[in-house]
């Protein structure tokens, strides 16, 4: 279901990663354009060791940050990187493995590892941009660009590993988040923020879904008068089973198989108890009812990635109905709260470049 790997030129564009490069190999921060771009990484190996939070191969989390400068010195992009989910362990090579769907081949791609990670890459187009023309909100803020190697948007809990083949694998996505948080907290200045936009793309839209409030209760431990909300892209998966597909199937699998009861929303987690369903708090429509901390969600209802992957079709009407559901769920579920608001437009794509429109004929 998720194609996701670096192409040849090291950007992460399939992963819901937006604008980050890996440099050339002669890279080094000696220009003006360089040193406003570049993000340093840094790899969470202490949190690896102290409370295993590791990528599914074991490598640890990481993430990558730019400080920001002048009024946005204190300002806060926090972006989720997205990239799909592993919803099956049972393959034992990759060679039988025809997607990074399976938790055993995502383990030895960049959507399931931190191994082949470097310690610099560039933050230069989309939300990251740092020309105040393209990107009039966040040019200057620091940029908080958050790994995804776990395969569960950034959920999982599970205690042990589980043996796959000839890899051992973890589902530690929520251990990793904490430790991300800590780390920005103590040590990158995210405890004197002032604003804080917590966003996604993909599935990592639909973490910003999930973690949200919890994004926003750990900053307001230390950081009380900060304004913190959400902005979502791309992240409103329909909770829907194709008989081909099983997006369904697979999302709970990946809820139930990572242990993520402790690392989504808990006040949905709380409410779906009684009738032992937790597992529905992994879908953006079923949490979204109990997220506290105001969002606005970038989402098209004719969602390139659902239509094509999820929905699995490309008759006119069945997408049409699509639309129509995802408009109808978004209303009721998350736009009945005052609170949150939404951008949703018509046009069949998936991530970024809400900025840019084109007509049938491709012009923008």
């Amino acid at each position: 279901m998720a194609y996701h790997e670096l192409d040849v030129d090291g950007y992460y564009v399939k992963a819901g990663g937006g604008g980050i490069k890996a440099p050339p190999a002669d890279f080094t921060l000696g220009d003006s354009d360089s040193r406003r771009t570049a993000a340093t990484g840094y790899f969470l190996t202490e949190a690896a060791e102290t409370n295993n939070a590791r990528c599914l191969d074991g490598s640890p989390g990481l993430y990558y940050f730019r400080p920001g400068v002048d009024e946005g010195a204190t300002k806060w992009l926090i972006h989720h990187q997205g990239g799909g989910w592993c919803q099956s362990y049972n393959c034992t090579d990759a060679a039988s493995c025809p997607s990074s769907d399976t938790c055993y081949v995502r383990a030895g791609g960049s959507l399931g590892s931190t191994a082949h990670d470097r310690d610099t890459v560039f933050l230069d187009s989309d939300y990251f941009d740092v020309d105040p023309l393209i990107n009039p909100s966040f040019y200057n803020w620091n940029i908080a660009f958050l790994r995804y190697c776990d395969g569960s948007s950034f959920s999982g809990g599970r205690e042990g590993t589980v043996t796959v083949g000839d890899r051992e694998l973890h589902f530690r996505g929520f251990a990793i988040l904490n430790a991300m948080i800590d780390d920005l907290l103590a040590h990158r200045g995210l405890q004197g923020s002032t604003d804080v936009v917590v966003s996604g793309c993909s599935a990592g839209g639909l973490a910003t879904y999930l973690h949200l409030d919890y994004w926003a209760e750990r900053i307001h431990s230390v950081a009380l008068g900060a304004l913190v909300v959400g902005m979502p892209d791309s992240g409103f998966f329909l909770d829907y089973e194709d008989p081909v597909r099983k997006f369904h199937t697979g999302l709970k699998w990946v809820f139930e198989e990572s242990h993520s009861a402790n690392g989504v929303d808990q006040d949905c987690v709380l409410a779906y108890a009684a009738s032992n369903e937790t597992w529905r708090c992994i879908f953006a429509e079923r949490v979204s009812p109990y997220i506290s901390t105001p969002l606005f969600a970038l989402q098209s209802r004719f969602d390139s990635w659902q239509t094509g992957m999820i929905l699995d079709s490309t008759d006119q009407q069945m997408i049409n109905q699509w639309g129509f559901r995802i408009v109808e769920l978004m209303r009721s579920k998350l736009l009945a709260h005052s609170r949150h608001a939404a951008f949703i437009d018509s046009c069949a794509h998936h991530c970024f470049k809400w900025n840019v429109f084109a007509s049938s004929e491709g012009l923008t």
